[in-house]
């Protein structure tokens, strides 16, 4: 665990240098992120949208999967998208609580399209738990 969390802050920072010049993200995720963040619409933010686990980057014709989306800011959370065939499910992490999270995510896994592994899950839900646990140290700028 402790490799894989050493592994995970290391491609966390290699990603942050990838994301400033990423501009190209779904309209919807830029959308959710402006009323989730309560950021401006009017502001020109990087935004980015990776896979979970894979670290794989947003693409339109995913159909499956779990990705992590955070406008690219000083005290932003990350949220999560679920996607699962033509259905996007957003999750707000500032409001919903960790609980609350953890059960849509087990809801998704359900009734979700594709049949995932019980490792696929416990790796998902593992790499979620470290997801709230670094927003649980982010102080957003809006209460």
């Amino acid at each position: 665990i402790m490799i894989r969390l050493l592994l995970t802050l290391l491609f966390s920072n290699i990603l942050v240098l990838n994301v400033i010049s990423q501009t190209k993200v779904d309209s919807e995720i830029k959308d959710f992120l402006y009323s989730a963040e309560k950021i401006s619409t009017d502001l020109q933010l990087s935004v980015y949208a990776y896979e979970v686990s894979s670290n794989e980057e947003w693409n339109k014709q995913v159909r499956k999967g779990i990705y992590r989306i955070e406008a690219f800011t000083d005290h932003s959370y990350t949220h999560l998208l679920l996607v699962d065939g033509d259905k996007k499910i957003f999750i707000d992490t500032y409001k919903e609580s960790d609980v609350d999270v953890l059960k849509q995510v087990l809801t998704y896994f359900d009734e979700s399209e594709y049949e995932y592994t019980d490792k696929e899950k416990l790796l998902y839900i593992e790499d979620i738990l470290f997801i709230l646990k670094e927003n649980s140290t982010r102080i957003p700028w809006h209460d």
